[in-house]
């Protein structure tokens, strides 16, 4: 039965022509119902409770209309039991029509406009992370203009082989703006503070540049001592090399095994040795306690006297003046090495012999086959024969691989090396006073940007 009928909630019959009330809702009552039961309902304690989740019902929509006071009731509906006037044709719980024996229901629209719960869920969850995120909007902002200011840096220095200090204000330009874009004052707690953050990634920034310029000067180095000639030489291993490798190999296991060979230069060892692990312990001890008997003085006048040769061997009109070598260039252990030469040289000369742990030490100072002692070198040849070609092919991929990993391993000690060195040429390029002063000033500009932009 629909709402077209003009059908009467009080006692369900058709209003049709006749004088009625009309709600909101659309929904129809005799005028005369209505009066009837004005004067017919009687005082109540209270008015039933409607539940809560009935609130779309028809008991709710006329209890807005203060139509639910007018229709009283003694009686419960055969539907839901829901409490109705004695005369009521229709329940208004549950919509039950006494006379036609049937229900209908009346829906509430919710209005499309307003949020539901969900919807209120989501939006203060947004707004939350956006206010959660909104104090690393400077850092993030600066950041991207820190990185590419850095990569500017980075260019322009490896471009030029010199750092330009005009740069570091442009980078510091370029945190302040974007520390600028990523958050208003009222954001962050106020300008000045967005301004410290781009003045701390600023200095991030210049420090990323100038790394980034001495990574690429080392690469560039490096690839193209790869591709030198010489250097790709060293680690080319032909049946030459095998032999002479063989030879020097071979010659110290017959050496050390008592193959009798006269060196006749006795200063071959002290040309060979290596301070301290070449020499007997003996002579290690002898030597320490000698230095450690001068006094600081002493010590001081060695360092220089080691000094003046090492200019005099090499030429002085190889260094400036200022350049040349001093005491203070010389550190304990080259003292001591120069000291251990001299010590050895000296025990030669006076007719004294040194045991030398390594009898085959001389070994790495001679060329195959020119330097070696004939009969050693003789020796060497007739144990390379007996090998034969399967034999000495095994013996060239043996030494293949080897090399393969000396390779790495300089490429690793280049690479640490590099390292090191990269990290103090950074450090001494902020203690220059010039880029000092230039890195002040890109401090400045980046605070000062974003601090007045408030």
């Amino acid at each position: 039965m629909g709402q077209s009928d003009k059908v009467c909630v009080i006692c369900g019959k058709s209003c049709e022509g006749q004088a009625r009330i009309k709600n909101a809702q659309g929904q129809y009552a005799h005028q005369a119902c209505v009066e009837q039961k004005k004067k017919g309902v009687a005082p109540q304690a209270s008015k039933p409770r409607v539940p809560a989740e009935d609130a779309g019902s028809m008991a709710a929509i006329l209890s807005d209309l203060g139509e639910e006071d007018m229709i009283g009731g003694s009686q419960s509906c055969q539907a839901c039991g829901y409490p109705m006037d004695a005369d009521a044709m229709i329940c208004l719980h549950c919509g039950f029509n006494r006379e036609t024996g049937r229900q209908f229901n009346t829906k509430v629209a919710r209005d499309p406009n307003k949020p539901t719960v969900g919807g209120k869920a989501v939006g203060v969850g947004a707004a939350a992370g956006g206010m959660a995120l909104r104090p690393f909007l400077p850092i993030i902002g600066a950041s991207v203009g820190g990185a590419i200011g850095a990569v500017i840096w980075g260019l322009i220095a490896y471009g030029t082989g010199y750092e330009i200090g005009y740069a570091a204000i442009g980078v510091g330009a370029l945190c302040g703006v974007g520390a600028c874009f990523g958050g208003e004052p009222e954001t962050t707690g106020g300008g000045a503070i967005a301004g410290v953050l781009a003045a701390i990634v600023a200095v991030a920034a210049i420090a990323g540049g100038k790394y980034l310029a001495l990574e690429m000067m080392y690469r560039k180095y490096m690839n193209e001592a790869v591709q030198n000639e010489e250097y790709a030489e060293l680690f080319v291993v032909d049946m030459e090399m095998s032999k002479s490798r063989f030879a020097y190999d071979t010659g110290r296991e017959l050496i050390n095994d008592g193959f009798e060979i006269g060196w006749g230069d006795p200063m071959a060892f002290i040309d060979a040795a290596y301070w301290p692990d070449d020499y007997p312990q003996g002579f290690q001890d002898m030597v320490i306690e000698k230095w450690e008997s001068l006094t600081g003085g002493e010590q001081q006048a060695w360092k220089t006297h080691v000094a003046e040769e090492y200019n005099e061997e090499f030429g002085e009109e190889f260094y400036e003046e200022e350049e040349a070598y001093t005491a203070d260039d010389i550190d304990d252990a080259w003292a001591l090495t120069e000291m251990a030469e001299t010590a050895a040289t000296t025990m030669i000369e006076g007719g004294e012999t040194i045991d030398w742990p390594d009898k085959a030490l001389p070994l790495t100072m001679l060329s195959w086959p020119e330097d070696f002692p004939a009969d050693l070198a003789a020796e060497i040849d007739l144990k390379w024969a007996a090998l034969g070609d399967s034999g000495q092919l095994d013996y060239q991929r043996d030494l293949e691989h080897e090399m393969e990993v000396a390779k790495g391993e300089a490429r690793k000690f280049a690479d640490s090396f590099a390292g090191e060195l990269k990290k103090t040429a950074l450090i001494d390029s902020f203690k220059h006073p010039i880029q000092a002063l230039f890195l002040f000033f890109a401090i400045a500009t980046a605070y000062g940007i974003p601090a007045n932009n408030d």
